[in-house]
């Protein structure tokens, strides 16, 4: 009888020490505690000395404890659960926090690829000699064709001169000042010069007074 006392004080404490990790929500730990629990009532169920009742009351109790750590398995899954959704709600809150790449970014620059931006100064001399040798080649079958030479100073007709400045027409003063001076006839109204004695255009005679 003394050991069932025993045992009953020993079960006592590790089935404190199991529902502190519980209260704790510490699965691992709790789990592992209620384990080591359902392996002691088992061997204890398993001396010859013990009652039948008592061996059924122990294995029921170990049945007991076998659905209350499944349960505390899926509790521990579920826990896992949440902490990985939550990894993965930072993560994607980092995500959005990052700035946007830009679009269309311009392309790297082919070296092979002459875009015509390479300077004289870095092409050395022995490539500038090569190209000009190059350039001079004549393929089978062609002649070089030497460029005629052509005059472009301007031909002036010899036939025609320059207008001077006596050839230009005389200015509408000029002629006022060669004209005689005029007067009217008395009779008809016809202009007629100063110092004539007839009319010109009714014949009548006129006097100088």
């Amino acid at each position: 009888m003394s050991h069932i006392v025993t045992f009953n004080e020993k079960l006592k404490d590790l089935i404190d020490k199991a529902k502190g990790y519980d209260n704790l929500k510490n699965y691992k730990k709790s789990i592992k505690a209620w384990i080591e629990i359902s392996e002691f009532c088992l061997k204890f169920a398993g001396d010859p000395k013990i009652d039948i009742t008592y061996k059924n009351m122990l294995v029921k109790k170990i049945r007991n404890i076998i659905n209350h750590v499944k349960s505390l398995k899926l509790k521990m899954q579920q826990k896992e659960q949440r902490i990985i959704e939550l990894e993965e709600k930072k993560i994607s809150a980092l995500i959005d926090d990052l700035p946007e790449t830009p679009i269309g970014e311009p392309e790297a620059l082919n070296s092979s690829v002459d875009n015509g931006t390479i300077k004289d100064d870095i092409i050395s001399s022995d490539q500038k000699v090569k190209s000009v040798q190059e350039l001079k080649k004549i393929p089978n079958g062609f002649k070089q064709i030497k460029p005629r030479k052509y005059d472009f100073k301007t031909i002036i007709p010899k036939n025609k001169t320059k207008p001077t400045v006596n050839s230009e027409k005389k200015s509408p003063k000029k002629d006022d000042k060669l004209r005689k001076p005029t007067r009217s006839c008395p009779f008809c109204g016809g202009e007629i010069g100063i110092d004539e004695k007839i009319c010109s255009h009714c014949g009548t005679p006129l006097s100088n007074g």
